[in-house]
């Protein structure tokens, strides 16, 4: 899945510049108030500059991260199945390899997709489509891809001639949100998953 575009940096750096704000301001007031040298106002005002500076990059990151859109598309971790002879702890003999990524690998670059990773000895291959991604090996074709391509790389499959599709198997959903926009979805939950937890632990019991 996709990383994190714009990393946010910690709570910790923000109270620090903060702090250094703080600090160095204290540091202004006893210019005024005192006889320091002219080196101490000028350090203390480039210090809180540059806070300010990083402040303002760490407001500017965190609206670039809400303004994205959140891409609500499921994605299904799938494994289509297949038998090309493999034996697992044995393998398959180099020529049947060979042939069988070339065999696969022309049947997907028919459909669309892109080989993002091509076959190399000891490594299987892997090719994407948009943001669905799938790792092809002797034994399986398996990722995180949309459901309506399930189907078409399922019809595809059954072209082979060097391997035979024969299941789809179809576990769980994901979403290919940033950190940021999962704990967002999670704080709008908040509500619905405490009920559930409450729910979950609630005893008939009253002496406790």
């Amino acid at each position: 899945m996709s990383t994190i575009k714009y990393p946010i940096p910690e709570a910790s750096a923000a109270r620090a510049h903060c702090a250094a704000i703080a600090a160095n301001a204290a540091v202004l007031k006893d210019v005024i108030t005192g006889d320091p040298t002219g080196d101490t106002a000028t350090n203390a005002i480039s210090a809180i500059r540059h806070s300010l500076d990083e402040l303002e990059a760490y407001a500017e990151q965190r609206r670039q991260e809400n303004s994205e859109q959140r891409d609500d598309t499921p994605y299904k971790h799938v494994y289509f199945r297949l038998n090309s002879g493999y034996v697992w702890g044995k393998g398959m003999d180099q020529d049947k390899t060979e042939n069988f990524y070339s065999d696969i690998l022309g049947l997907f670059a028919a459909e669309g997709w892109t080989i993002t990773q091509p076959y190399r000895s000891g490594n299987g291959a892997t090719v994407a489509n948009g943001n669905s991604s799938l790792y092809i090996h002797p034994q399986e074709v398996s990722g995180y891809v949309t459901e309506e391509l399930i189907p078409a790389v399922s019809v595809a499959l059954e072209h082979g001639c060097t391997f035979q599709h024969y299941a789809t198997d179809i576990y769980e959903t994901a979403y290919n949100w940033t950190a940021q926009q999962c704990r967002g979805y999670l704080n709008s939950k908040r509500g619905d998953i405490n009920a559930a937890l409450l729910e979950a632990f609630k005893t008939p019991r009253r002496n406790l």
